[in-house]
């Protein structure tokens, strides 16, 4: 069979598509809503299956590495028309329903989310063989099978390779391809990551107030909250105020700041040091490796 060089991308969502077993996907970086792409629509419109194909399918646009991901894969297909596979599959069947007619099994390769817990690069995502078989009208029995292979490598490419595909019927030699309709997506996203990147900072007791930002990493698309408190140390309530809360971050927003007012006590007593905790990201969201920041109160007597 002719291998149609559309069909690649599908390939490797497709690959995606079906990473339950292991992790997921994220992507590039740039500023704000760009600075880190975290996430993915990737178009499956006129890819096709058929029997006899072995691809490689490689992402355009690269990863970020992340700790977790989630992804959700939404197709319509329909058989190619003029072929035994117009009767196979009808127009506007969903991938689900089509899966679960060969393997029911499957339909967990659809929607879910895997972790990736050291947060590097390069990773297998998927690594099985996917079959299943039924009757059919006209077409006797049909089988349906192929060998998955995704990795993100390691400068954040995806690759997908699909082999062993197999799309038989017991009385149609060449039953045609199966082609995905418009409005056929896999979407991928990284997992938010939040956390601080200074370790300290200084303030003099007579500042009134001291800012600290919060950053929100690699997926910018979605609305992320974390909490926040005050720890004390050297410093006491006597030279700050408590402070708690909730940080938001809106779509498209990867800072937000947390301001603790500075008590000046009038007293000698030196440099003090307080805390500044962050925890319980939202769902989906997970912390950086800096969850804390020191806070250094100087004197000014």
């Amino acid at each position: 069979m002719k291998t149609c060089s559309s069909t690649r991308p599908l390939r490797k969502r497709l690959l995606h598509g079906l990473l339950a077993v292991s992790c997921l996907v994220a992507v590039p970086a740039a500023s704000a809503a760009d600075s880190a792409i975290g996430q993915l629509n990737v178009s499956l419109k006129k890819k096709t299956l058929q029997n006899g194909e072995n691809l490689v399918a490689k992402s355009k646009k690269k990863i970020e590495a992340s700790k977790s991901y989630s992804y959700e894969f939404k197709a319509k297909v329909r058989g190619v028309k003029g072929t035994p596979a117009a009767g196979l599959v009808r127009s506007g069947t969903t991938l689900s329903n089509f899966l679960k007619s060969f393997s029911p099994g499957s339909l967990r390769y659809l929607q879910g989310e895997f972790a990736n817990p050291s947060g590097k690069l390069p990773i297998t995502v998927l690594n099985r063989k996917i079959g299943g078989k039924r009757k059919v009208k006209g077409l006797g029995k049909v089988k349906i099978s192929m060998k998955l292979l995704g990795t993100i490598e390691k400068d954040g490419t995806c690759v997908l390779k699909v082999s062993k595909v197999k799309i038989k019927s017991s009385k149609v030699k060449d039953l045609g391809a199966i082609e995905f309709m418009k409005g056929s997506n896999l979407f991928i996203a990284a997992a938010p990551e939040v956390t601080f990147l200074k370790k300290a900072t200084t303030v003099d007791e007579n500042a009134g107030s001291v800012t600290v930002a919060v950053r929100r990493l690699i997926n910018f698309s979605e609305t992320v909250t974390v909490n926040y408190t005050t720890v004390p140390g050297t410093a006491t309530e006597a030279d700050f105020t408590p402070t708690s809360g909730t940080v938001t971050f809106g779509p498209n927003e990867n800072s937000q700041d947390i301001v603790v007012p500075i008590i000046d006590n009038g007293l000698d007593d030196g440099v003090r040091r307080f805390t500044i905790e962050i925890s319980n990201p939202s769902d989906g969201a997970f912390l950086g490796s800096m969850v804390s920041t020191k806070i250094v109160i100087l004197d000014d007597e």
